[in-house]
This record gives structure tokens, sequence and C-alpha cells, in this order.
């Protein structure tokens, strides 16, 4: 290469440096501007998110009015606020919130065309920032966003209100200044550094000439050198070949040397052993490299002499480790003894140590090599061993079973030493292989224990069964017996180990617990009464014959061991207001009433029995089903007769008492408004001169009113009076005996539309009326029926309080006789609260505006419903409206054919 060449090198180099020194300085300024650019953001976020948290926490105080609540107000708030600000730089935010799978966006487009952004899915690779707001992270990212651009972003939860907010900026914009700062540098570098260079081309030219001729000057020298050195080279050329024969035979002999050391060095290296020599005259010691490390020690750290080696003995083996050594040096016997050293951390592990001396002419030792073996894993797993064998004997010896060990052909390989006394019989006869298992097992369980050991091989190679053996004295004994088979790779039993017991005891007990659970049932199926016997989680354990018919059981082992509710009933859970699970609880007898449960007409006392009351031990209950329907219904009867005779009596005399006075009220209000009628216009008449005329302290125009007013208000008092007095006959007075016969419910109801339509349709828009098409009859009171519905429809017209009012009649049919027939009325009036539906029933209590009804309409409905055998169900809502169910039985399912 020439100067000229070198020359143009050296700029190109200049250049290419300045321009690295630039893009560096340009890349720390680019990462040092994306490093604030991304505390500003998240600085920004964070802000923006806790200002709107406080926004939240505020409308959750006192927004709670606004429609859709107080987290519906935060969002418009923040929704408007973003809409009006045009937004200052760069910096977008955007606050999205999680629906389903999908991440809806709140704010519109910004630097865009102030679109809504279209939802983006949880599990794409958009929106990057956004979906790690929304799983309750903050930071910083640089990722896609939901336009797919890559955006430099940071991120935060808003936990008030499960949305998330994320400000960004895309990285163009961030790039845009350092790419135009680049461009610039280039620029300026490759201007200055072209007129530098040609500045220093027109100063090094002459320059490069001089060299140029010395260089010429150079090369006429080297090549007179040349020759000459050649010369003296073919002189030493031929030195060289004679030494060459003597190296030659001097790297013979070292190289043979070289092998033995490598070899040794190999040996030494390989073994996992570490390895010594004693130079025995001048009492120094070589100690390999594995040696020390087995030690725990460096090559530096553990010294290459004796006493280094003495002093780490264990002072139990020190000297029976020198009397080896002596005794091998002295008396040639093989040096190979076990002893402990301590190593680097001060703990001592075993070691096995072998070692051979050499001796001169004279007998005298020189020299002694050997290695050392860390056998400290070998002597723990020793004593493991034995600690576990001392640990089987002592399990063996403790378990209170005979452990045993055998093989499929019945013969047994060991025994344990307990089976002499538990059967008498000699283990020895066993181990020996004189006596096989089979042969003092009872014949007739022979064939049953071969079965169990057949279905054991089918799964899982274990079995436990059950069965009799003979003593040596011929008594009979039971046993259980467990096992495990153990198979070899292709299948085949290779043994049997298990343990058997000894549950003669056992099942001596079992056969008197039968005796006695035997004669319990017989004296609970001599009781005329249902009787369940439980224990304190309900399960049933014993049920008489009387409980059988009554609960229609038809297989016992089906309930045995079952919540009573689920064995008895077929129910997940107990029965609503049951008393049976607090009072089996609480430990105490007792006993309530209540109604049938397989039929709702029958009237029970349940007693409950608790065992162990006095000690507190409790081993379950009795419960006791007696029927109580008659003794009841004549108590109520007496009871109700009273209160007819009472109430009787009473309305005698309230009748008596307001009947005259309120008759005189109706016959003379209307002639007191004729009256008042043809003197008004008189009056009218005087008072049309008159124009302060006033009476009683008011002008004639109020007067006028209020005298009309007051006249109205007497009729309709009276009216309400005469009303009330017939609500308390129809009441209180003797009720009529219901007929019942069979009846075709869709007629029925078709009447009762046709005498009540005309009121239900000043009330109710949209008026709904759904009955199946077959609907069987039922047999029932027709004029009872009639009653209940057109009350529960005028109630339902009259609640209803929208523009469109609706109520619908609906009719299906149950699952069971006690749900015959479903009537559901419906509404969307005004709803009631919990409160007010406690009271509906309650005689005299009305919702209805004064003058608009009695409160006994209801009360009746549900009398009327009970003595048809049914119930009335309610469901309400305030500002929903309503749903009555009258569900009507067929108790003459059994008795009556259908028709």
């Amino acid at each position: 290469m020439n100067e000229r060449k070198r020359v143009f090198l050296l700029i190109a180099t200049m250049i290419t440096t300045c321009l690295i020194i630039a893009g560096t300085t340009i890349t720390i300024l680019y990462k040092t501007g994306i490093k604030e650019e991304r505390a500003r953001l998240m600085e920004t976020a964070q802000s923006q998110a806790r200002l709107i948290e406080s926004i939240a926490r505020f409308d959750g105080i006192y927004s709670k009015d606004y429609p859709g609540g107080a987290k519906s107000a935060t969002l418009r708030q923040i929704i408007d606020a973003h809409d009006q600000d045009t937004g200052v730089g760069k910096t977008e935010f955007t606050l999205s919130k999680k629906e389903g799978e999908n991440i809806v966006f709140l704010f519109r487009h910004r630097h865009d065309d102030h679109s809504m952004p279209e939802p983006v899915s949880f599990e794409s690779n958009l929106a990057e920032p956004m979906r790690r707001a929304l799983s309750g992270q903050s930071g910083s990212v640089i990722g896609r966003d939901y336009n797919g651009q890559t955006v430099l972003a940071a991120y935060e939860s808003l936990k008030e209100l499960n949305l998330g907010i994320v400000a960004k900026i895309d990285m163009s914009d961030v790039r845009a200044p350092f790419v135009r700062a680049s461009l610039i540098v280039v620029f300026f570098t490759v201007l200055v550094v072209s007129i530098g260079a040609g500045f220093f081309i027109r100063m090094t030219t002459p320059m490069i000439r001089q060299l140029e001729e010395r260089t010429l000057e150079l090369e006429k020298m080297n090549n007179e050198m040349e020759e000459r050195v050649e010369r003296r080279t073919a002189e030493i050329k031929k030195v060289n070949e004679q030494l060459r024969v003597e190296i030659k035979e001097r790297e013979r002999a070292e190289k043979a040397v070289r092998e033995s050391e490598k070899r040794y060095v190999l040996a030494v290296a390989g073994s996992t052993d570490g390895i010594w020599d004693w130079e025995i005259l001048s009492n120094t010691v070589f100690y390999s490299d594995r040696f020390k490390e087995i030690l725990g020690y460096t090559s530096e750290e553990f010294p290459g002499t004796i006493d280094a080696f003495r002093c780490r003995l264990h002072p139990e083996d020190a000297d029976a480790v020198w009397a080896a050594v002596e005794h091998h040096l002295r008396e040639r016997v093989p040096y190979n003894v076990e002893y402990r050293l301590q190593t680097k951390w001060g703990e001592y592990r075993w070691f096995h140590a072998r070692g051979q001396a050499i001796w001169d002419s004279k007998g005298n030792a020189t020299r002694m090599s050997g290695s050392l073996q860390d056998i400290t894993d070998l002597k723990l797993a020793e004593e493991s061993l034995r600690e576990s064998e001392e640990k089987y004997k002592l399990l063996i010896k403790a378990l209170p079973a005979v452990v045993y060990k055998g093989y499929k052909d019945w013969s047994v390989e060991f025994i344990d030493e307990k089976i002499r006394s538990l059967t008498g019989h000699n283990p020895d006869k066993f181990n020996s292989g004189s006596s096989k298992w089979s042969d003092i097992i009872v014949e007739e369980d022979l064939e049953s224990v071969k079965d169990s050991f057949i279905e054991a091989l089918k799964t899982e190679k274990v079995y436990t069964r059950e069965y009799r053996i003979r003593e040596n004295s011929g008594a009979i004994k039971w046993i259980q017996d467990r096992g495990h088979i153990v198979c070899n790779d292709r299948g085949k039993v290779e043994y049997i180990s298990g343990v058997f017991f000894d549950i003669t005891d056992r099942k001596i007990q079992e056969e008197e617990f039968r005796k006695t659970r035997k004669l319990l049932q017989s004296v609970f199926d001599g009781i005329s009464d249902p009787l369940v016997l439980m224990d304190e989680r309900l399960k049933v354990r014993i049920i008489n014959h009387a409980a059988i018919r009554y609960y229609q059981i038809e297989k016992l082992e089906d309930i045995s061991g079952i919540c009573c509710y689920e064995a008895l009933l077929g129910k997940s859970a107990p029965c609503e207001e049951c008393q049976v699970p607090a009072a089996v609880a609480s430990r105490k007898s007792g006993s309530f009433e209540r109604i049938g449960v397989m039929n709702s007409n029958k009237l029970e006392q349940v007693s409950i029995y608790n065992f162990d009351e006095k000690d507190q031990t409790f081993g379950g209950a009795l419960m006791r089903i007696h029927d109580i329907t008659e003794s009841r219904l004549m108590e109520r009867k007496v009871i109700h007769n009273e209160k007819l005779a009472s109430l009787g009596l009473t309305i005698s005399c309230i009748t008596h008492e307001i009947a005259n006075p309120i008759s005189a009220i109706i016959f003379n209000a209307p002639i007191l408004k004729d009256y008042i009628n043809a003197m008004i216009s008189i009056v009218d008449d005087y008072a049309k001169d008159l124009q302060d005329f006033e009476l009683f302290q008011m002008p004639y125009p109020q007067f006028r009113k209020d005298a009309f007013k007051i006249t109205a208000n007497i009729l309709h008092a009276s009216k309400r009076i005469h009303t009330t007095v017939s609500d308390l006959r129809k009441l209180y007075g003797n009720k009529k005996q219901q007929q019942n016969r069979w009846i075709d419910l869709k007629q029925l109801i078709k009447r009762i539309i046709a005498l009540a339509g005309v009121e239900i349709g000043e009330y109710v828009k949209f008026f709904e009326i759904n009955i199946p098409e077959n609907l069987p009859k039922i047999h029932t009171d027709p004029v009872s029926v009639e009653q209940i519905l057109t009350n529960l429809l005028i109630n339902a017209a009259h609640a209803v309080d929208k523009e469109d009012s609706r109520v619908k009649l609906d009719v299906t049919r149950g699952d069971t006789w006690k749900d015959h027939f479903i009537i559901e009325l419906s509404d969307n009036g005004c709803g009631m609260d919990q409160e007010t539906m406690s009271k509906i029933f309650n005689p005299f209590f009305t919702t209805k505006t004064p003058g608009q009804g009695t409160g006994l309409g209801l009360y009746v409905c549900q009398d009327l419903v009970k003595d048809l055998g049914g119930r009335i169900e309610v469901q309400s809502e305030p500002g929903n409206g309503s749903v009555f169910r009258v569900i009507l039985p067929d108790i003459e399912r059994r008795a009556a054919r259908r028709l």
C-alpha cells in the first residue's frame, strides 16, 4: 500500500470515527429521552388515575341518585371532560373497561377522526398497555395500541371503577427529533471532514514524494543485505545438521520420561481416591489434589508433612492407625485400615486407606505410598440399615397382628412368632414348609378366600378378607387378613405379604347387635305411630312399619344411613320451618305441632326423644309422629263457635245501635241535598247584589262549595258504615257449608271474567289469560273459587298504576297432588315491600286510600283457600308489581274416578 492510499484510509477512518461518536451520542440522548418520556407518562397516568378515583369516591357519596348510579356519574364527567379537551402535544389518554372477553374504549380518538375506537379482544396482541391495566397492573411499556401502532405508554388500574387508564405517545413522534438531529449531524460531519481532508492532502503531498524517493534507496540497500544473509545461511545449515542428529537422540530419551510421568499423572488425576507418598527418610509427604479435595482443602492450604495427617486423625483412631503403620513397616503385613479424619469444616468423616512400603537392601523402609477412599456414606448406609432392621423387628413385635410372607400355593416363607399365642400353632411348621396356610382355614370359607385372591389380582393387587381358621385345639377363630400381592415384570406372582388380626370378639359383638336390633325392630313395629330413629347427623337408623306406610317407602334398604329429609321426602335439604334438626342439635327432648308432611289436611304432633341427656353423651334421637287432627278440629270448632257467638252478639249490638241512625242519615241526606239545591238559587240571586257577602265568616263562593262538599261527605260516610256492617256479617256470620263437585275450571274462569270484566277494563289496558287446552276437572267448591279469583282480579286491577297497565292470569298443573292446579295472577303495578306483605292477610289492613276498601278481601280469600285444602303464595317488589298464586290440591285423587 502506497502513501496516498494510506492518507485516504486515514481520512475514511476519521469520518467513520466522527459518525460513530455522533451516533453514540444521539443514541444515548434518545434512550435518555425515552426514559424521561416514560417517567412523564407514568406520572401523568398516575395523577389522572388518582384524580378519577377521587371523583369516584366523591360521587359515591354525593351522586347516588344519578341515573345509573354514582359510577355512571363519574364516567359521564370524565368522558365530557375528555371530549371538551382539545389536548396539548402528542400525548393521548384512553379509558377502557372489560366486557366479557373484549376491551371496550370509553374515550374517542384525539388526534385522528374523533371516532370511538372499536372493541378489541382481550386475547389479541393489540392494546397491550390497556390489557395490563385491566389486569390490575401499573407501569409502562413499549407495545402496540388498539390501532396496531407502536407506542410508549404508561398504564394504571382504576380499582374503584374496575377500569384501566393509559397515557401514550406514538414512538414515531418520540423518534422524530432524534432522526432530524442525526441527519443534521451526519451532514455537518461529512462536510467538515471533507474540508479538513482537502487541506490535509495539499499539505502532505510534498512529504509523500520525499518518502517515495527514500523508499527506493532503502530497497536497494535491502537487496545487498539479502545476498550477504544467504551466504551466511548456507554456512549455518551445515552446523544445524550436526546439531539436529544430537537433538533427536536426546528427544527420544526425554519422550520416554514424559510418557512415564503422564501415565502417573493420569492415574493420580483419574482416580477418585486420594493418593499419598511418604518419603520416610526425609519425613516429607506428597498429597495428591484429590486427597486434599476430599478433606476440603486447596493445594496451598494442606502442608506436605506427616504431622498434617497425624493432627487430623480422630483421637479414638490415632493409636490403632499408627500401630497398623508400624506393623506393616516392621512385619511387612498388608496395610488396610479404616479411620476418621477431620475435614476443613471441623466434621469427621470415615476413610478406607491402603498402603505399600519399599525396603532397601538392609531391610529398612525408605518409602511408603497408598490411597485414601471416603466411605462415610457407606458407613451411614450400614448404620441406617441396622437401625431399619431394628425398627422393623420392633414394629413386628409391637403390632397387634401377625405378619406373614407366603406364596400362591399357600406355602409360607415367614410367619410371626405371635401366631403361637393367637392360635396355638407352632410357627416353625409353617416356616419349614411342613404345613400350609390352607390347612387351618375352615373348609366352608376356603372358596371365598380363593375368590378374593383372584379378584385382587385383577385390580390393585391388595385385599382385605375375613374368614375363620382352626386353632391348634380345634376351636374356631375369626381373623381379618390384609395382604399385598407382589408380581414381577411379566405379571407373575412372586410372593404375598400381609398381616391378619383376631376379630373374633368383634364378630360376637356384631351377632349380639343384630339380635338386639331385631328385637328393637319388633318393638318398634308394634307401635301404631310412625317412629324414626336417627343419629346426630339426622341419618336414618331404624324405622317401623307405621313410618314405612306413612312415608310410602318401597325399599327399606334404600333409606338406611341417609339423612331423613332425603330418605323420607326425597329432598336435598331440610324442610323449611322444620324443627327436628334444631331439636336434635340441642340434645333436648321436646315436641311441636305441624301441618301433615304427607297430607296437608292433617295436623301432627312430633315428639323428639334424645338419648343420654344427663351425661351429655349423645347417641341419636327418636322421632314419633302422632296424628292430632281430630282432637285439634274439635278444639277449633269449640273455639270457633265461641268466637262466632261472641262476634254474633257484638254484631247484633252494633246493628241494633247503628242501624236506625244510619237509616235516618241515608234516608234524610238526599232530602237535605235537594233542599240545599232548592235554596241555593235564592241565595245566589241575593249574593249577586252584595260583593262582600259572607256566611259563617267565609266568602259566599267558598261557603257554597263547602256546603255541597259536606253533604257529599255525609252520604259517602253513611254508605261506608253500611258496607262495613255488611262485610262484618259476611265475615263472622254462619258460613255456608261447602258443596264440592266436579267443575270445569276453564268455564268457571270465563264466567268470572264476564262478571268482573267491566271493572277490570276501567283500570287495565292489557289483560292476558293463558289456560291450557284439555284441562281436567277438579273436585272443589265453585262458589269459593269464584269469590277468591274475583277478589284477586279486582285487587290486581286496582294496583296497576302505569300507562301500560298489565294483568295476566295463568293456569298450570303441578307435579304432585298437593299442587294439582296453580292459578297465577300477576300485575305490573306498584308492588309491595316485605313489611306490607307480612300484613296483607290481616283483617282490616289495606293499602288503598280511605274509602276505597275495608281490608277484608285478602283475609276472606285466605280463609276460603284454606277451607279448600290449598294455599296462597305471594311475590312482590316495589315498583315491579305483584304475583299471587292460588294452589289447589287434588284431594280426591284416590277416592274418586277421574272425569
